[in-house]
């Protein structure tokens, strides 16, 4: 009998379990228009990570595929999503997803953009290192977010480069907008015109900045001036860009 009593508290527990991530991952649908969108009630990173998780393991498989594992189909993308990468599949270039040109076999992402209702985090390869990057938003609806889109951003301006990151935009500090951290210094710039985007600046002995006479030094960030127009080439990470380079704009 006593057994018998735990074996039926053992399978509450796990009932409970189970409905409790149910109900994280799969959450509410609401309508929008005449379709239904699936949202998690889950982190954005969580959300970002999990899927890319699976895409990344997928696409090093040697079995399948993203597609043949029906990840196209995730209901946590928005329907004009999950038809852009079906429509792609199969079709030359890298993958629309991963955005690199290999297959990483370790990923990594940071938080780029945040509001009440939107969500923007570059996700990049980690190993090994390469310059793509995907810029993948998250809108709020209801209590929970789903990915409403994801694009491939090249932030080097020349394929051969040897760093990881290369933008052109204006340094900021006190005037960051919220969340970023307005007691480091970061670069605001934008990526076609479009995607208004935040990276942390990370400077260490190496970093060079170019002031606007062309005289080279190491880098001094109380020497920075806010909304300085400049230019940067160093390596993104998981903080931020490493500076190798700073150079001021005229």
């Amino acid at each position: 009998m006593k057994k018998q009593q735990i074996l039926f508290v053992g399978g509450i527990i796990m009932v409970l379990i189970v409905v409790a991530v149910f109900l994280g991952t799969q959450s509410t649908t609401t309508e929008l228009g005449e379709t239904v969108q699936q949202v998690s009630t889950h982190e954005p990173v969580d959300i970002v990570l999990d899927f890319y998780g699976d895409w990344l393991q997928a696409a090093n498989a040697d079995n399948t595929d993203p597609y043949q594992a029906g990840l196209v189909d995730e209901p946590l993308l928005a329907s004009t999503l999950r038809t852009r990468l079906s429509e792609v599949h199969g079709a030359e270039g890298i993958d629309p997803v991963l955005c690199q040109p290999e297959t990483p076999t370790r990923i990594a992402s940071r938080r780029v953009y945040e509001a009440d209702d939107m969500v923007q985090l570059l996700v990049f390869s980690k190993e090994p290192r390469q310059q793509g990057q995907s810029i993948v938003t998250l809108k709020r609806q209801g209590e929970g977010w789903y990915i409403e889109d994801i694009q491939c951003a090249q932030e080097s301006v020349a394929g051969d480069s040897e760093y990881t990151f290369e933008a052109s935009g204006v340094l900021l500090k006190e005037s960051v907008p919220k969340p970023f951290d307005s007691t480091v210094w970061h670069l605001g710039y934008t990526e076609n015109d479009v995607y208004v985007k935040v990276v942390p600046i990370i400077l260490d002995a190496e970093s060079v900045c170019v002031d606007g006479t062309g005289t080279e030094s190491t880098c001094d960030a109380s020497q920075f001036v806010e909304v300085t127009q400049v230019a940067l080439q160093g390596d993104m990470t998981e903080a931020g860009v490493l500076v190798k380079r700073l150079t001021v704009l005229q």
